[in-house]
């Protein structure tokens, strides 16, 4: 079995590999796709249906695109359709093809982009696209695998999915999977389901905090008193974003409200904006954190998107 660096030529310069660091077994530079199936073609012993993880390093910057000569997208792949059947040749079944192309696999224009060349070209492949930048050495050279997570400013950032290491690989936070047509692992930026969550706070030191901790990145809905005496003693109803939705309710009324009639006569309620993570089972019911993925569904594909 084998895994093939493949970076185009104008993408900084490629160094002498080590596999047992870089966990690449073979290094290719190329010049266009032809180039590139012809530099495959002579590896020897041959390569063909072996290769594991095939990482193609080349120019990018716009969601869905590879330039890979010609410019590989959705709308261009199947004018290149005998090119990338040859180079489904040399692929192992569900091995797996990552694009270290800046924002190869971003939005929509990135999904349809990895959906359409796993579902059409690479069958029981695994695609793979990022929804970041990737950022290399542009003067040196630069060990297969070795580019980093960039944001718009094209400064490293970590990747994930362990501590701070910006390092790219197809488990980076920022990775896209397709096999078959179907995204099975969605990037972060993919993820996020804007929803809201309504809060209620009952007493006067719990309405106090509320105001403060969530002042202005959430948005209070009122603070319910039982009577205008009380306004003196809650610290944050001067506030602007706070007074005009100060509301006086009777006792019985609070009470209801807060579900207990220990309230102190006042209770507050408010509103936080929150990103619920989805992953790419379509039974998820959510997750608190990005990085947590549905085991028992991605865990069902081959070679797939978990260790």
């Amino acid at each position: 079995m084998a895994t093939v660096w493949a970076w185009r030529t104008g993408t900084g310069s490629g160094s002498k590999n080590d596999p047992e660091k870089t966990g690449w077994s073979h290094q290719v530079e190329f010049s266009d796709r032809q180039d590139l199936l012809q530099k495959l073609n002579t590896l020897r012993p041959s390569i063909k249906g072996q290769i594991t993880k095939l990482g193609i390093f080349a120019h990018g910057d716009t969601a869905g695109v590879a330039e890979i000569g010609p410019t590989l997208t959705a709308k261009t792949a199947a004018s290149l359709a005998t090119d990338l059947q040859q180079l489904d040749g040399f692929l192992a079944s569900y091995a797996r093809v990552i694009f270290f192309s800046c924002i190869a696999g971003s939005g929509e224009p990135g999904t349809a982009f990895l959906n359409l060349l796993s579902g059409r070209f690479f069958h029981h492949r695994h695609i793979i696209g990022f929804d970041v930048f990737g950022l290399y050495a542009v003067v040196g050279d630069n060990a297969p695998g070795a580019v980093n997570a960039a944001n718009q400013d094209k400064f490293s950032m970590a990747a994930g999915p362990r501590g701070k290491d910006p390092r790219l690989t197809e488990y980076s936070w920022y990775a896209k999977w397709s096999l078959d047509g179907r995204i099975i692992r969605k990037s972060v930026n993919d993820q996020g389901a804007l929803t809201h969550s309504s809060r209620m706070v009952s007493g006067i030191k719990a309405v106090e905090t509320m105001i403060a901790a969530n002042l202005p990145t959430a948005t209070i809905e009122y603070v319910a008193i039982q009577n205008d005496a009380l306004r003196s003693r809650i610290a944050g109803l001067s506030n602007p974003l706070v007074a005009g939705k100060v509301k006086v309710m009777p006792a019985a009324e609070l009470t209801k409200l807060a579900g207990t009639p220990h309230h102190q006569g006042v209770v507050g309620v408010w509103d936080k904006p929150l990103t619920l993570q989805k992953c790419a089972d379509p039974r998820c019911p959510g997750h608190a954190s990005a990085a947590d993925f549905c085991e028992r569904f991605v865990n069902q594909f081959p070679n797939g998107p978990l260790r």
